[in-house]
């Protein structure tokens, strides 16, 4: 043991261990690497019970004893790992050894499996806490709409502390299948029935969390109306054509509660998306539009015949001058956030894209907009392109923001649409350090010339902050510079071809 560590007390040593033994990709093996050391590490090991709480998949029944002994009196957190073939019984006598300090339950296998194994071992432990029932990779691309054996509507009864289910395939969850009373967060994947959704939420009224996924295109005649008094957060992924627009207009939610939502737009459903994006966005207006005052508009390049962009709107400033130890720029901190996303053949572009979602937001009170745009260059004869990222469509709704923030590797492309004249309260532009310059040494004159135009419109200079890093809103201030620096061209000099374009 290194002498640093061997004259630590054992509290301060365990302490350290725990820590590395959560950041380590393989927990159990770092385990059996650290237990390897020495004697008094060993001892330590074997003597911090949150060490052993997490009993793995790989874990032979024999060494459940050591395990359950170690973690002394502290909940069980288990995973199960099913196969065609496999002996149920082993699993069962796993379970039993656990017994009613069973927490948290993850079970991984083909769902015929799965339902074999729950028949067996309802009724669960009253004291669960957690359980998820996961298919394997082999299983996973596998949805089955109308399964011919779903689970029983009641297979959760018993589970009257569970706070937290997780269901790979909804094909499996009975039409009028019941959550427990008690259950705080819900995701559910493959839903192929929203009716059958809705009421599993009708019986979660104290839910918080929220997050499902379904890729059926059929768009029920109604929906169940169902009110989350409590909802905190809801990530919903559903296919373009009238489905979202049934779910959220049957859905009671609070103002607060934060959206994210994945549209994915097909030929067939392309009609119905605008209703989509009406009813995504009808939860922002009113009270919480008067809230939203800072949004992020993101495109991805087209890459394998796939295309996305998204929209993200905030309650808070992320622009603030000292952000490098805030996570602004995540979108699970946006209120709202809209994801388009489609495959070839394309059914629309992404100025149209953009277009649609702008239309349905209110964006009345938005004072700062981030254009960013992602994603590796195309190809073509040796040659490296990117189509339009149509990111700057964003600004034919936005000219009243004072602050631009821009992340982009063909900054030329937005450029116009910042430092436009239009944007008459722009006072502020915040830009990747290195983006910035690489653009201001290509066409040396370019900006020189866009802030004259502001100047010949009576506009006020614009403070231009440059960020390094790659994140605009994370990275830390480099440099200031002001618009009055940049200075047009002289009627001596070639004219840039970019700029008078």
């Amino acid at each position: 043991m290194p002498l640093l560590l061997a004259g630590l007390p054992d509290e301060i040593l365990s302490m350290i261990l725990v820590s590395s033994t959560i950041m380590a990709s393989s927990p159990a093996s770092h385990r059996r690497s650290l237990m390897l050391v020495s004697q008094r590490m060993r001892s330590v090991l074997c003597s911090t019970a949150c060490l052993w709480e997490d009993i793995p998949s790989t874990v032979p029944l024999p060494s459940y004893p050591i395990y359950l002994e170690r973690a002394k009196r502290r909940a069980i957190t288990l995973t199960l790992s099913l196969s065609s073939d496999q002996d149920l019984d082993l699993t069962i006598k796993k379970v039993e050894a656990v017994g009613d300090r069973l927490a948290r339950l993850t079970v991984v296998g083909p769902s015929t499996t799965m339902l074999e194994l729950l028949a067996q071992i309802t009724p669960l432990s009253p004291n669960l806490l957690s359980f998820a029932l996961m298919k394997d990779d082999d299983d996973a691309a596998i949805v089955t709409p109308l399964p011919t054996r779903p689970f029983r509507r009641d297979f959760l009864r018993n589970c009257s502390s569970l706070q937290e289910l997780t269901i790979r395939n909804g094909g499996y969850l009975h039409a009028r299948f019941h959550a427990p009373f008690s259950l705080r967060a819900l995701t559910v994947l493959h839903v192929p029935n929203l009716n059958a959704l809705m009421h599993t939420l009708s019986s979660t009224p104290s839910l918080r969390h929220l997050t499902f996924e379904s890729k059926n295109a059929f768009c029920p005649t109604s929906l169940k109306t169902v009110s989350l008094p409590r909802l905190e957060t809801l990530d919903a992924s559903v296919l373009s054509g009238g489905i979202a627009e049934k779910f959220f207009r049957s859905l009671s939610l609070p103002v607060s509660t934060r959206l994210s939502v994945t549209i994915r737009v097909t030929a067939a459903g392309l009609s119905g998306l605008d209703n989509d994006l009406h009813a995504v966005t009808a939860h922002a207006k009113g009270v919480l539009s008067e809230r939203l005052v800072s949004l992020k508009a993101s495109a991805d390049g087209r890459y394998f015949e796939r295309d996305a962009v998204s929209i993200c709107c905030y309650t808070s400033s992320r622009a603030r001058s000292n952000v490098s130890s805030h996570h602004w720029d995540g979108s699970s901190h946006a209120q709202i956030s809209i994801y388009l996303k489609w495959e070839h053949p394309w059914p629309l572009q992404r100025e149209e894209a953009f277009e649609r979602i702008m239309q349905a937001l209110p964006t009345e009170h938005i004072d700062e907009v981030a254009l960013c745009t992602t994603g590796p260059p195309l190809r073509m004869y040796d040659q490296e392109f990117y189509y339009p990222h149509g990111v700057r469509t964003v600004m034919a709704h936005l000219s009243h923001v004072s602050t631009v923030a821009i992340s982009s590797q063909v900054l030329d492309e937005i450029i116009f649409s910042v430092v436009s004249p239009q944007l008459r309260r722009l006072s502020r532009i915040i830009a990747i350090a290195s983006q910035w310059r690489a653009m201001d040494a290509q066409y040396p004159k370019l900006l020189g010339s866009l802030f004259s135009e502001r100047r010949d419109e009576g506009l006020g200079e614009v403070m231009i902050e440059l960020r390094e890093g790659e994140n605009v809103y994370e990275g830390q201030v480099i440099d200031h510079r002001d618009s009055s620096s940049y200075k047009p061209r002289e009627p001596s000099e070639p004219v840039d071809v970019l700029a008078s374009s």
